[in-house]
């Protein structure tokens, strides 16, 4: 059997995600109900059951010349409450003529590197598009401290004078927004990776329980600003602007250590750094992030066009 939630339906929505005993905020009804907005499209739950066994796999819908086509924002895939195989493969045929049946015509989504495990993934076609540097906060403080480097330890080290803060509030997300600017001007960005304001108080206001700046201030001043996506066991680092002269005073490295130690106190397992800019091995970004722990995830992309 199998049938779809929209968004409208949020007291569905949330206790057929709650069946699924391990799930991240991408599946939640509050996240995928922000983001049809912003991708004007729809968010539905694709569910998949018999019996107790059940398969949930949310998505957004979007309208296109050639009928529809559904992705997902950040990391999704369908998630299930069994590792039974034969199961899933049901659900990969039913799924397929539930598209075809639909007008879905493409099918596009970036695995999540922690909740579907290999074994599925080998049933999904993919393909290698970066990877996602993550810190397990479930290490000891001194196991932690010796797994980043030593050249990254000297500037953590060299970071005086500096002051760690999480904020929610409005006034502190405009700081945030004009140092997210003034960085995406420096790097050269593409205009449209430009985010407005609006785009990130929709955010705040959506999933506000979820929604955390952790800011570094020097003399009372933000010099460094991110946001941060908390669902457990996940921290994700998500957005962040920095003041160009401040890189002397190493606000970043200071920022990731302090922010390993603020939410391994808090009950979190993974600190999630993100990728680099491009799939090299021997990107820059990435191998900064690297440093702080030596660990990354593989991530794959599923895309398929539906006939």
């Amino acid at each position: 059997m199998h049938f779809t939630i929209t968004s409208k339906e949020r007291e569905e929505w949330d206790r057929t995600v709650g069946k699924v005993p391990k799930i991240d905020i991408f599946y939640t009804w509050k996240y995928m109900n922000l983001f049809e907005f912003i991708h004007n499209s729809k968010a539905e739950l694709f569910v998949y059951q018999n019996g107790k066994k059940l398969i949930i796999y949310p998505y957004f819908k979007a309208k296109t010349r050639n009928g529809y086509k559904i992705f997902v924002d950040r990391y999704g895939g369908p998630l299930s409450n069994t590792k039974n195989l034969l199961f899933f493969r049901d659900f990969l045929k039913r799924f397929n003529s539930f598209c075809s049946e639909s007008g879905i015509w493409e099918e596009k989504y970036k695995l999540h590197p922690f909740l579907i495990d290999d074994v599925i993934a080998a049933e999904i076609k993919t393909r290698l598009i970066g990877r996602m540097v993550y810190i397990n906060l479930e290490k000891n403080q001194k196991t932690l401290w010796y797994n980043i480097s030593k050249s990254h330890r000297r500037c953590i080290k060299k970071a005086k004078g500096l002051e760690i803060k999480t904020s929610n509030g409005p006034e502190d997300l405009k700081i945030f927004h004009r140092l997210y600017i003034k960085t995406m001007k420096s790097v050269n960005a593409d205009k449209k990776y430009f985010l407005p304001l609006n785009y990130f108080k929709k955010m705040r206001t959506k999933v506000k329980e979820y929604f955390e700046l952790v800011n570094v201030l020097h003399k009372d001043h933000t010099i460094l600003s991110s946001i941060i996506l908390k669902f457990k066991p996940f921290v994700y680092f998500c957005y962040g602007g920095q003041e160009r002269d401040s890189s002397a005073l190493h606000p970043k490295h200071f920022q990731i250590f302090n922010s390993m130690l603020l939410y391994k106190r808090q009950g979190y397992s993974y600190l999630i750094l993100g990728s680099g800019r491009t799939v090299s091995i021997d990107d820059s970004l990435f191998n900064f992030k690297l440093r702080f722990s030596g660990t990354y995830k593989n991530v794959y992309q599923h895309k398929v066009s539906h006939n």
